[in-house]
């Protein structure tokens, strides 16, 4: 167990806080007369000449509602029949897209391939908020997919459906196909990567109109993107904005996320347009689109996961969907660097945002704002070095867990649960 009456403490600590303890505490330290543990402060801004990008200045482009009663509206979209092929320029690199309608323009041409294997998904969750009016309603989050296999398979980020898939038993997610959004199907959520902020739904359905991947590894700066998706919800499914890739590998790091190597393109991204299509000239995946910078300094400015690694994931997740994980119970704050961290005053570390309920961590006695530093013997320094030491686990290993808190480095040990994640 993890009890502040038993804990080590480094002697560089120590000497640290003998020498400078009033210094310390008032300016590193908020205790609570209740919990006791300490809540890290807020990391310094960055000077605006270097702006950098955290989950603060990035929105997922997911539309969240509380829905308790209401309706929702949908747009059909039409399709003229005629075989017709169209060359879309790009530079000195020409496509002739096949599409099955008479096309005036490219991205009319690469719309008309790529718009049927998009979908919007609902996801719902049982709320178990009340108010002085009973039950608050249903968490509601609408996102778009994409077509993975002809047989159900669908792409989607894990804030679309991450309301429902800790716990599914309590929720539902639908999908809506182009050719037919106005009936919902179920779908089962087979499993998610929280890390790349992927995840893969099934619905029982054959003769879908999968999605062509591209290779990431060859985009280039200023080639044609155009974006599909759902902004603002079902009530504009299928809506399509162009533009161009105006970066490659930006680090960008979202709320529950490790750092991720994303595209940069200023094709229209809207809340709603997470889990949708990023396409190239030809109509071929390039990403997923997830994000987009919120500020009023910047505009155009969406990102999306490379299609190369939306497939090397997601072909990780099918093909191990039934395998089981090792369960601490905890979710870890992926705003602090371990520089951020040290620069603070702090350990270099996972800082712990959560405790789930009736977890294992919760019952060692881990609290929310512990800092982890070590891992059955290993130093964890950050997000991702936690999760790659949990991850070499299963059901049932007793493992050593190292925290920081109040100053003093506590250790306990934990059995370890299941998870499918």
């Amino acid at each position: 167990m993890f009890d502040e009456n038993n804990y080590e403490k480094p002697i560089e600590e120590m000497e640290q806080k003998n020498e400078n303890e009033n210094e310390f505490n008032s300016e590193y330290q908020t205790y609570s007369p209740y919990s006791g543990y300490y809540t890290p402060p807020t990391p310094p801004k960055p000077p605006k000449n270097k702006p950098k990008f955290s989950f603060k200045t990035l929105i997922c482009c997911c539309l969240v509602c509380t829905v308790v009663s209401g309706g929702v509206s949908f747009a059909t979209v039409k399709y003229l029949a005629s075989q017709n092929s169209l060359t879309a320029g790009t530079g000195t690199t020409n496509t002739t897209i096949n599409v099955d309608k008479k096309s005036t323009n490219a991205v009319s041409a690469i719309a008309e391939k790529a718009v049927p294997s998009v979908v919007g998904i609902k996801a719902v969750a049982q709320s178990n908020t009340y108010s002085w009016f009973g039950q608050s309603g249903n968490s509601t989050s609408e996102g778009s997919g994409v077509i993975y296999s002809s047989d159900g398979y669908i792409i989607t980020n894990y804030h679309v459906i991450s309301n429902v898939a800790k716990n599914s038993s309590q929720g539902k997610v639908s999908v809506y196909l182009s050719t037919d959004p106005n009936n919902a199907i179920d779908a089962k959520i087979i499993g998610y990567d929280e890390d790349y902020d992927l995840a893969v739904i099934k619905i029982e359905k054959t003769g879908l109109t999968a999605i062509t991947f591209a290779d990431s590894n060859d985009i280039s700066v200023g080639d044609m993107a155009v974006a599909i998706g759902n902004p603002a919800g079902l009530e504009f499914m299928s809506s399509v904005s162009s533009g161009i890739i105006s970066g490659l590998n930006r680090t960008i790091q979202l709320e529950g996320t490790a750092q991720m190597k994303l595209l940069q393109t200023d094709a229209a991204i809207n809340p709603g347009n997470s889990g949708g299509a990023l396409v190239n000239q030809s109509g071929e995946l390039i990403g997923i689109n997830s994000s987009k910078i919120s500020s009023e300094e910047y505009e155009g400015m969406g990102f999306a996961i490379p299609s190369n690694t939306v497939k090397k994931q997601v072909n990780n997740i099918i093909n191990n969907k039934d395998k089981k994980y090792a369960y601490l119970g905890v979710k870890i704050s992926t705003e602090y660097t371990s520089e951020q961290l040290t620069s603070m005053g702090y350990p270099a570390g996972a800082v712990v945002e959560s405790v789930d309920d009736n977890s294992p961590a919760s019952e060692a006695g881990i609290q929310a704002y512990d800092i982890i530093t070590s891992f059955d013997g290993v130093k964890i320094t950050d997000y991702s070095s936690y999760n790659t030491e949990r991850l070499k686990h299963k059901k049932g290993d007793k493992v050593v867990i190292k925290v920081y808190r109040n100053g003093n480095t506590l250790s306990g040990t934990v059995t370890l649960g299941e998870s499918n994640n």
